[in-house]
């Protein structure tokens, strides 16, 4: 319905079997249908070309180890140099590599063939690591092309007849809209910088302009009423969202 999606994740698959990345590609289908969450994967069919070619802030890696030219856990080392956060997780049928595996931080360590239960498992961990890491962003796509969206760019985020709208201060993509749930953008944003202010709406607190009996003005000059149940709540996380920028600048 529309050309533009929130993505929970970036990951790259490096495997050199067609059929193996067939798999993936279906289990990332049957992924996203199932829980309605988009994923982005780029795939890779050797390790030169994954670390010459090395997409920027990727979320984790699906890393076979037996490959030709440069193997997996070579392969690994080198994008240990590039990124440090980077989740790693290595499949293969040689498990005798699996201790090798942990010298370069990798999350996890699957054997082939890979069921589709065992590779949501692994998304799954993803984000939660991804979440306890603290990001201060989410991945938007809009027309092909994904956008890392800052929370500092973020005005407000609400809900309409199951279409999130995300409304932002970018100049190019003022507006964000597509299908999800209010609930699960919830879970990735810093709750100590975002608070809901009805059953429909959440807000950015350094958007606030001014706060009245009814309703919240936002510096876009956007009026946000408050729910009866909400408005304590958002008015408490507020002021310890002011109390804590008091502190950081007085530093």
């Amino acid at each position: 319905r529309f050309n533009q999606k929130l993505i929970i994740m970036k990951i790259a698959v490096v495997e050199n079997e067609e059929k193996d990345i067939q798999v993936y590609k279906e289990y990332i289908s049957k992924y996203q249908e199932s829980t309605k969450e988009r994923i982005e994967a780029v795939f890779f069919q050797n390790g030169i070309d994954a670390i010459t070619d090395y997409p920027k802030e990727l979320d984790a890696i699906f890393m076979d180890i037996d490959m030709p030219m440069i193997n997996g856990l070579e392969t690994s080392k080198k994008i240990r140099e590039k990124d440090s956060d980077v989740i790693i997780i290595f499949v293969t049928n040689l498990s005798q590599f699996a201790i090798q595996g942990y010298k370069v931080q990798a999350l996890d360590f699957l054997l082939k063939p890979i069921e589709y239960m065992d590779f949501k498992f692994e998304i799954d961990k993803i984000k939660r690591n991804t979440n306890r890491k603290g990001n201060d962003f989410i991945w938007v796509s809009t027309k092909g092309t994904t956008i890392r969206l800052s929370f500092k760019n973020i005005i407000s985020i609400e809900i309409f007849h199951h279409d999130l709208i995300i409304k932002t201060n970018l100049k190019d993509n003022p507006e964000f809209k597509f299908r999800g749930s209010l609930q699960a953008i919830s879970e990735k944003l810093d709750n100590s910088m975002f608070a809901r202010i009805n059953n429909y709406s959440i807000v950015n607190l350094s958007y606030v302009k001014e706060i009245r009996k009814e309703d919240v003005i936002l510096q876009d000059g956007t009026s946000v009423l408050f729910s009866r149940n909400r408005k304590k709540d958002f008015i408490d996380a507020f002021t310890s969202f002011m109390n804590g920028d008091i502190a950081i600048n007085d530093k």
